[in-house]
């Protein structure tokens, strides 16, 4: 009479579930945060600072309007060339591009400020003005920081494969 015999590793299945608890829960949520979502928004930041256009805004890509030849007047005054613009000094581009997130487990999951230290001084009005421009002297917005629909897409896989590798990895992505 033949037999069958199936055996249960019941240590290597609850190791496999405590990874997945941990990959989707608050813990591995700020893991997720602080790693490659934050790497998403430096990169697609410093792509919009390359390029001299943004997205998030609506609309799709678009360039960035132009500078006024008083702006570039006064930039060649001081120095520096006509473009690229939102670059002149490069202190917005370093905080925006270099700076690390703040990253905080809660009970529900994790929350996410970035750049986690806010800017000061003449860098918090450059990141101001790039964002949403400024009435006097009038400035349009050329913003450098958000999330456009195409990169909370690429969030959403990149934490989908980032799940999986940590729950493979047992914990340890």
């Amino acid at each position: 009479m033949a037999v069958a015999n199936v055996i249960i590793n019941v240590e290597s299945v609850e190791k496999l579930l405590a990874s997945a608890m941990f990959a989707v829960g608050p813990a591995g949520a700020a893991a997720f945060l602080g790693g490659p979502m934050q790497q998403v928004i430096k990169t697609r930041a410093s792509e919009r600072f390359t390029t001299q256009g943004e997205d998030v805004s609506g609309g799709g890509w678009k360039a960035w309007e132009p500078l006024k030849d008083s702006t570039i007047d006064f930039r060649r005054a001081q120095g520096f060339g006509p473009t690229p613009i939102n670059v002149r000094t490069g202190e917005l581009e370093r905080y925006i591009t270099q700076s690390d997130a703040t990253v905080t487990p809660t009970a529900t999951g994790a929350a996410m400020t970035y750049p986690g230290q806010p800017a000061t001084g003449l860098v918090r009005e450059k990141v101001e003005t790039a964002q949403a421009g400024k009435p006097s002297p009038k400035t349009p917005p050329r913003p450098v920081l958000g999330l456009s629909t195409p990169d909370l897409e690429l969030a959403l896989v990149s934490m989908n494969q980032w799940i999986i590798q940590t729950i493979t990895l047992g914990g340890k992505a």
